[in-house]
């Protein structure tokens, strides 16, 4: 992403202080690695919100650079995903991620970039065949169609994102 997303208020609402503070002494640069991240995961209660949903998408949507680390916003931005209450509000989420040119509109570039990080994360955490992943990649770019000028509202988003089985499946912890 090219542009630095805003936090939504209410974002880290699982976080506690003691959390924080074990980021920062874990991760004195800010930097947390996918090791660092896996001990932190591991540390948290079995019916945590951060252990419901599966690590490896968070650094997939979350590791902007694909460098195998997430700094203290994306790691923020993690735990704010994680802890909507629904797949309607991760999708919003998503959106609001997504939405670099903070327009509530989903142009056909930010679509292309959801569509990697779905793309990569389908294949990653659900098991899919690239032929799957491909199939997942064409139902998103369809969401617009040829029409480079055209761009999605919110809710036109999330309702595409509703009729492909591999995204609902993706947030099957979600309502």
């Amino acid at each position: 992403m090219s542009a630095t997303p805003t936090i939504k208020l209410g974002t880290g609402r699982e976080l506690t202080a003691e959390d924080m503070e074990e980021f920062w002494r874990e991760n004195p640069d800010g930097i947390m690695t996918d090791a660092t991240y896996k001990k932190f995961y591991q540390k948290q209660k079995e019916d945590s919100i951060v252990r419901k949903f599966p690590r490896e998408i968070a650094f997939a949507l979350f590791d902007s650079n694909n460098d195998k680390k997430i700094d203290f916003v994306e790691f923020l931005m993690a735990n704010a995903f994680a802890s909507s209450n629904s797949r309607r509000e991760a999708l919003d989420y998503l959106f609001d991620l997504c939405d670099t040119s903070l327009d509530e509109r989903m142009d056909m570039i930010e679509l292309a970039a959801f569509n990697a990080i779905i793309a990569s994360s389908v294949k990653e955490t659900q098991n899919v065949s690239a032929y799957e992943t491909m199939k997942v990649a064409g139902k998103i770019f369809n969401f617009i169609g040829l029409n480079a000028e055209k761009k999605l509202t919110k809710e036109q988003f999330i309702k595409e994102c509703e009729k492909v089985p591999l995204i609902k499946r993706m947030f099957k912890i979600k309502k």
